[in-house]
């Protein structure tokens, strides 16, 4: 019946990482299985998505004669360890509509 894509955006403060401005970082998941990016395709990203720009919850699909749904809140998630989406120690992770799903200490 389908497939679960999963991407989360996490972006690193400099302070956090010793360096100057911000740095993000995107990691896809598919039924709950990390997606290793090659290394070109993450710097891709990171140029596409500036530490700095804020982020907004948008879903953005074109996809004739298919079906989809998207999965805004904490109670719609369905893959929720952090290891599986690929979410950094000690940290929170927020859904696109702010609801919290994983607390540092998860």
């Amino acid at each position: 019946p389908g497939c679960t894509v999963g991407m989360l955006v996490y972006v690193q403060s400099a302070a956090q990482q010793n360096g100057d401005g911000n740095k993000s970082t995107v990691v896809f998941n598919l039924n709950g299985s990390i997606v290793e990016c090659a290394e070109d395709s993450q710097q891709v990203l990171q140029e596409a998505i500036p530490g700095n720009t804020p982020l907004y919850p948008t879903v953005s699909l074109f996809s004739p004669c298919t079906r989809v749904w998207c999965r805004f809140c904490e109670a719609d998630i369905v893959y929720r360890n952090r290891s599986i989406i690929g979410a950094p120690p000690n940290s929170r992770v927020y859904c696109l509509d702010g609801s919290l799903l994983l607390h540092e200490d998860d």
